[in-house]
């Protein structure tokens, strides 16, 4: 695709590869040379990288990455350092895997993970890479087995979310089994903390918002 001036009047995108055809990868220079003002990408295919890490973007400031690890995630970051809204969705990965070489990715203040698993296991880690999110949201579908009902799920929840250090909002919505799931616990768990929540369980799942 060439250039055209039009291209620098945009400021938001979507690529979307169709799975039913190889795509070429798009190189992750060529697409900011034609389109230097993002401020918001959502994609769903890989992105080339060059070798060297240089600065892609200035401008681009919320990114949504579909099937994407965490570890290739947190490489592309390097490329774009002003990006403080990142959503990562994940359907082929139900874990999400922890290279414990990658650096801390200190610009996200919002973060979004929607995965379709209930194994929380990793969670736990992920504060790790994003030690300064402020406002963060956890969608687990669990489209294919079990509901959210083991007491050691909620407490690794409760763990991880009190690493974040400087956590002022989440919003998590969790696969749940109506007649076993008592909301009441998780708002003494959250009260306790000083937490002002509201839960609703409808469609199988819990919806959980909270300020601190």
């Amino acid at each position: 695709m060439k250039s055209s001036p039009s291209h620098l009047n945009i400021q938001n995108l979507i690529i979307h590869s169709n799975t039913e055809y190889d795509s070429p990868k798009l190189s992750i220079t060529n697409l900011f040379t034609k389109f230097p003002y993002l401020t918001h990408l959502k994609i769903d295919t890989v992105l080339l990288l060059p070798p060297t890490i240089i600065i892609v973007s200035n401008y681009l400031r919320s990114l949504s990455l579909c099937n994407y690890s965490l570890s290739s995630c947190c490489k592309l970051l390097d490329y774009l350092p002003k990006i403080i809204s990142l959503s990562i969705t994940n359907s082929y990965y139900p874990i999400l895997n922890i290279d414990p070489y990658l650096k801390p990715m200190l610009s996200i203040t919002r973060l979004k993970i929607s995965i379709d698993s209930v194994d929380v296991n990793n969670l736990i880690d992920i504060t790790q890479y994003f030690p300064n999110v402020n406002e963060f949201h956890l969608i687990i579908k669990n489209t294919s087995n079990g509901s959210f009902d083991d007491s050691g799920q909620y407490k690794k929840c409760e763990q991880f979310l009190q690493r974040f250090r400087h956590l002022r909002y989440i919003e998590m919505m969790l696969p749940v089994k109506q007649e076993s799931f008592s909301i009441s616990n998780w708002i003494y768990m959250l009260d306790s903390n000083q937490i002002i929540s509201t839960g609703t369980t409808e469609h199988r799942s819990m919806i959980l918002k909270t300020w601190l």
